[in-house]
């Protein structure tokens, strides 16, 4: 599938307080091109997770695929390309990339026996393994090589600063999880994304702001 990203409808995770973080993502996304920018407002909490859960829930709700999900502090890479193609079979792609992956939620959700596939094709990987940058890298993701060069398939948790949603199932299905869960998204994501088609770029084409992580998984 071939997806012109200025295009698509943009919708952003944040909160009103956030003037600042608006004006920063609006003025960068504009010099991007970018035309069909949404903002998703999220409640002020005292824990920045139930405020995050249910701007996504709202995201989730409003959203008619396919759509570009952004965070408010997202920042584009030196990598991005306004045109991308992303697998046929694709339900959700990922197009951050980010240390904060964790493989613990994604082994509860798929069970002790799918936790290690006997083909050996699913394995950890210390993100921070060739990365230049090792000494910020220090947790785990856990992934699929493809026979697309430039997609892994993502299994665990994952930073959601950037999320191409394209299969109405797939986000169903997350809408439904995390209206039914209290945890952060990012975590409810995990549990069950393993069971869907969910890609993730080798050279991430955006990133965290102040948080300059180029993952790559090699």
């Amino acid at each position: 599938m071939h997806l012109y990203l200025p295009d698509t409808p943009t919708f952003v995770l944040t909160v009103k307080t956030n003037s600042a973080r608006k004006a920063r993502l609006q003025a960068m996304l504009l010099h991007y091109g970018f035309s069909d920018i949404r903002w998703i407002d999220g409640p002020i909490t005292r824990n920045h997770n139930v405020g995050a859960r249910v701007s996504a829930i709202r995201t989730l709700a409003s959203l008619r695929v396919p759509a570009l999900w952004l965070e408010d502090d997202a920042a584009i890479l030196p990598a991005y390309r306004p045109s991308i193609y992303v697998p046929d079979d694709a339900q959700v792609a990922y197009l951050g990339g980010s240390p904060c992956g964790s493989p613990v939620a994604a082994r509860r959700g798929m069970g002790a026996r799918n936790a290690n596939r006997p083909d050996g094709i699913v394995r950890m990987c210390r993100v921070r393994d060739g990365i230049p940058n090792a000494r910020q890298l220090n947790r785990s993701a856990l992934y699929m090589d493809t026979e697309h060069d430039e997609w892994v398939r993502i299994l665990s948790m994952f930073s959601g600063h950037a999320i191409l949603w394209i299969d109405d199932a797939a986000r169903v299905a997350m809408f439904r999880a995390l209206r039914a869960s209290k945890g952060s998204y990012d975590r409810t994501f995990s549990a069950i994304q393993w069971r869907y088609k969910v890609y993730g770029l080798r050279h991430p084409w955006f990133c965290q702001l102040g948080k300059r992580y180029t993952v790559d998984y090699l």
